[in-house]
């Protein structure tokens, strides 16, 4: 079975500025919150090196 690889996962300044907005904000949709929670920290591991690991069943 072949292993695919991660994409790489860089976000601007605009990009993290405008997720992090998202999961403070009051009236945005949980659902959505977390998706950019997920994001930011996605972001943040692969940044970190934390990434490489991971693979894609």
């Amino acid at each position: 079975m072949a292993v695919r690889q991660l994409a790489s996962l860089t976000l601007s300044d605009e990009e993290r500025a405008e997720l992090k907005a998202l999961t403070t904000r009051r009236k945005t949709a949980q659902a959505l919150a977390l998706r950019a929670r997920i994001v930011l920290t996605c972001a943040e591991a692969y940044s970190l090196g934390g990434m490489s690991d991971w693979r894609v069943p």
